[in-house]
C-alpha cells in the first residue's frame, strides 16, 4: 500500500495535536483563572478608586478644617482674648463654631474645638462638643501630642493632621497654629471624618458600607444588598496614622453581565477544542505510523553511527522519507560546519589571555616551537624577548588588582602599538602557523610577556627594537584617575646562536631578563660566556 507523502510541517501539526487533549484540559482550568484574574483586576481597580477617593474627601476635610480654624482667629476679640488669657470669651467663641456655616451646612461634622498654649497645655475646651477632657487629664492621641511636641523651629507653625482612635471611635484633627509668626497657641479642630467619607457612595456610584474596626457599622447605604448573585465585593482598610486599622470601607458591584459573557466564551472555547482535539488525535495516530515513525527510524540509526564514529561528521546522510525530513540531513551537514567553527572558537578561548586578548603561554610555546621548525627549514634566524614589568607589584599592593589589571591591558596595548603592524600577531590558531612572516606578542602569566621577533635576524636589530619598546614605557601611563610608569626588563635571546630548542631559548631569554633586573639596565643579550 503506498502511502501519500505529507509535509514534515503537517506531520508536526498532528504532533502538536496529540497534545490537544492536554489543550482540552487546560481550556477547562485556564476558564477558571481567567475568571478569577477578571475577578481580581476588577476588585483591585475598585478598591484603588476607593483610596483615592478616601485621599480626596479627607484633603478637603483636612482644608475645611483649616478654614474654620483661621476664621476662628479672625473674630474680632480672639486675639485680645488670647493675650489677657480670658477664657470665658474664647469659650463663647468657640460654642459658637458649631452654629456657623461649616457645621449647620453638614460640611463638616464637628465633635469639638480645643485650644491650647504653645506648650500644649489646656487653655479651654468648648462645651458644646464632646468632652475630651476632664479635668485636664484625659488627652486624645497621646501620639499626636508626642509628635506634635517634637516639632521645632517653623514646623510648629505648619499645620497638623491626624487620624486616631478615641475610645474606640476614629477622629480626624487638624491642629492649626494661633498667631501665625508669635506663635501663641494652637486650636485643635476634631471631627467624625466618616461623615465625609459617606460621600463617597455618589463618587463611586455603587453602594457602600463603613464598618469600625470592631465591626461596627456606622454607615450602610440604602441600596445596598447582600442576597443578590453575581456581586463582586471590595474593601478598603483605612488605618490610623500609626498604622493601626481604623475603618473598612466596602463597595460592591453586580457583575451577573460580566460573568454571563465569560461563561459563555468558556463554553465555546471548551467546544472548538473538545471537537478539534478529538478529530486530531484519530486522524494522527493513523498518519504518524506510517509516515513519520519509519523515516525517523532510519534517521535515528545514521545518528547512532555517528555517535559511534565521529571521524564519519562530515558524511553526508539518505534517508527516506518526506522532503524535510532531507532539509533536516542538510541543516546537520551545516551544522556539523558550525560545530567545527565552535571547536575552533573554543580553541581560541582556550589559547588566548582572558585580561588582556594576547595569546597566552600554551599558545606562545606551541607558536615557538613552530617558529623554530619553520626557521630550520629556511635557515633564518629570529629573535625571542621575553619582558617583565619593573614595580608592577609596588603598583598591585598600592592600587589594587583591579588597577594592576587596566595597568596589565596598557602595557599590552602599548607593546602592540610600538611594534611595526606588519610584525604583530595578537591571536594565534593551528590553522595560522604557516604565516609566520609575522610575529608574535604574548603573555606568559602575571606580569610577564614574550614577543617572538622572526624580521629580526641580528642582535643588533634586536636591540634597537628593545630600545624603542623601553623608551616607549617611559611615557606616563594614565589609569583610571592614577597617572603612572612602569619600566620594563627585556632578556633577549637569538636563535639558532643562543639555543635550538624552545626550552634552550626560554632558559637563556630568562637569564638574560633577569640580568637586566638586577643591573637595572633595561634589557640585556643573553650572553654564553
Amino acid at each position: 500500500m503506498n502511502i501519500p507523502s505529507f509535509s514534515i510541517r503537517t506531520i508536526l501539526g498532528l504532533i502538536i495535536g496529540l497534545m490537544g487533549l492536554l489543550a482540552f484540559t487546560l481550556a477547562l482550568l485556564s476558564g477558571s483563572i481567567h475568571r478569577d484574574l477578571v475577578f481580581d483586576n476588577q476588585r483591585a481597580m475598585m478598591k484603588e478608586m476607593m483610596r483615592v477617593m478616601v485621599q480626596e474627601r479627607l484633603k478637603e476635610l483636612s482644608d475645611d478644617s483649616q478654614e474654620l480654624g483661621l476664621s476662628l482667629q479672625s473674630l474680632a476679640g480672639f486675639q485680645k482674648a488670647i493675650n489677657t488669657g480670658d477664657k470665658t470669651s474664647l469659650l463663647k467663641m468657640l460654642n459658637n463654631q458649631f452654629h456657623q456655616y461649616f457645621v449647620t451646612a453638614g460640611i463638616i461634622k464637628l465633635e469639638q474645638l480645643i485650644l491650647f498654649d504653645k506648650d500644649y497645655s489646656l487653655v479651654v475646651e468648648a462645651t458644646d462638643g464632646s468632652v475630651f477632657f476632664s479635668q485636664q487629664q484625659q488627652k486624645i492621641c497621646p501620639q499626636l501630642f508626642a509628635h506634635a511636641q517634637l516639632r521645632t523651629g517653623s514646623q510648629r507653625m505648619t499645620t497638623l493632621r491626624y487620624l486616631c482612635l478615641y475610645e474606640d471611635k476614629p477622629i480626624y484633627v487638624v491642629v492649626v497654629p494661633v498667631g501665625g509668626l508669635k506663635l501663641k497657641g494652637y486650636i485643635f479642630v476634631v471631627t467624625d471624618f466618616t461623615h465625609n467619607l459617606k460621600k463617597i457612595e455618589s463618587d463611586l456610584g455603587l453602594p457602600i458600607i463603613l464598618k469600625l474596626a470592631n465591626e461596627e457599622t456606622v454607615f450602610q447605604s440604602l441600596k445596598w444588598t447582600s442576597d443578590e448573585k453575581d456581586l463582586l465585593t471590595s474593601n478598603y482598610e483605612l488605618t490610623t496614622s500609626t498604622g493601626l486599622p481604623v475603618l473598612s470601607i466596602i463597595t460592591s458591584q453586580n457583575i451577573s453581565q460580566l460573568t454571563q459573557s465569560l461563561k459563555s466564551a468558556r463554553l465555546q472555547v471548551l467546544v472548538i477544542t473538545g471537537t478539534t482535539t478529538f478529530l486530531i488525535v484519530l486522524f494522527s495516530i493513523f498518519i504518524m505510523r506510517k509516515t513519520m515513525l519509519n523515516p525517523l527510524n532510519l534517521l535515528v540509526n545514521k545518528f547512532r553511527i555517528l555517535h559511534v564514529e565521529q571521524s564519519r561528521m562530515g558524511d553526508k546522510l539518505e534517508v527516506t522519507g518526506t522532503k524535510e525530513i532531507h532539509e533536516i540531513i542538510e541543516g546537520f551537514n551545516e551544522m556539523s560546519v558550525k560545530l567545527n567553527k565552535l571547536y575552533d572558537s573554543l580553541e581560541h578561548i582556550a589559547y588566548t589571555d582572558t585580561l588582556t586578548k594576547l595569546p597566552n603561554r600554551l599558545q606562545f610555546q606551541e607558536s615557538l616551537e613552530n617558529f623554530i621548525q619553520l626557521h630550520q627549514q629556511i635557515n633564518k634566524s629570529f629573535a625571542l624577548f621575553l619582558i617583565d614589568l619593573n614595580r608592577f607589584k609596588e603598583v598591585n599592593d598600592t592600587f589594587g588588582h583591579h588597577v594592576g589589571d587596566e595597568l596589565l591591558k596598557t602595557v599590552s596595548l602599548r607593546l602592540h602599538n610600538s611594534l611595526r603592524n606588519g610584525d604583530i600577531v595578537t591571536q594565534l590558531d593551528r590553522h595560522s602557523f604557516s604565516k609566520f612572516e609575522k610575529d608574535m606578542v604574548a603573555r606568559l602569566g602575571g606580569d610577564e610577556f614574550s614577543v617572538i621577533l622572526t624580521s629580526i635576524h641580528t642582535s643588533e636589530d634586536a636591540t634597537l627594537v628593545a630600545k624603542k619598546l623601553i623608551e616607549t614605557m617611559k611615557q606616563t601611563l594614565q589609569i583610571n584617575e592614577h597617572q603612572l610608569t612602569i619600566g620594563l626588563s627585556i632578556g633577549i635571546a637569538m636563535y639558532p646562536e643562543h639555543g635550538d630548542n624552545s626550552q634552550t631559548l626560554l632558559n637563556h631569554a630568562d637569564i638574560a631578563m633577569y640580568n637586566a633586573k638586577s643591573n637595572n639596565c633595561g634589557f640585556s643579550i643573553y650572553d654564553s660566556v
